[in-house]
């Protein structure tokens, strides 16, 4: 199991409740994937083959929240691990599932942080009996 912590500056955060002019969302998106490429490059990890993805969102605040709608900000995060080489890609043969939960601490004031937690899924019995998660 290893784990990449992120820090997003609010001014790169994208939920799916956003409705943003589709420029304000590519450099948005940009920003949030070259960070994360650059934190995992520098991180040191060595992943497996195939994993399922943790994400867990921390707020920086107690109130409700749908963590599932920080999908467009996870997305180009794990497209950034994808860039710096630490996964071969973000298809249904590498990772095999995604899972949301809320992260238990706040996220500093001005952030909001992603946890991704990627958990070696390697079923090489599946492959065997020609079956795929």
């Amino acid at each position: 199991m290893s784990e990449l912590l992120l820090q997003i500056p609010d001014a790169w955060w994208l939920s799916s409740n956003d409705r943003r002019h589709r420029h304000d969302v590519a450099r948005r998106t940009h920003c949030v994937r070259r960070y994360a490429a650059i934190e995992a490059a520098n991180s040191g990890l060595t992943l497996p083959p195939q994993v399922h993805i943790g994400i867990f969102v921390g707020y920086p605040t107690r109130r409700k929240a749908d963590p599932p709608n920080a999908w467009p900000t996870a997305k180009a995060a794990i497209d950034g691990i994808v860039d710096a080489g630490l996964l071969a890609d973000d298809n249904s043969d590498v990772v095999y599932a995604h899972s949301f939960a809320r992260e238990a601490q706040k996220a500093p004031k001005g952030y909001h942080t992603l946890r991704l937690v990627l958990i070696d899924q390697a079923l090489p019995w599946m492959d065997e009996i020609g079956v795929r998660p």
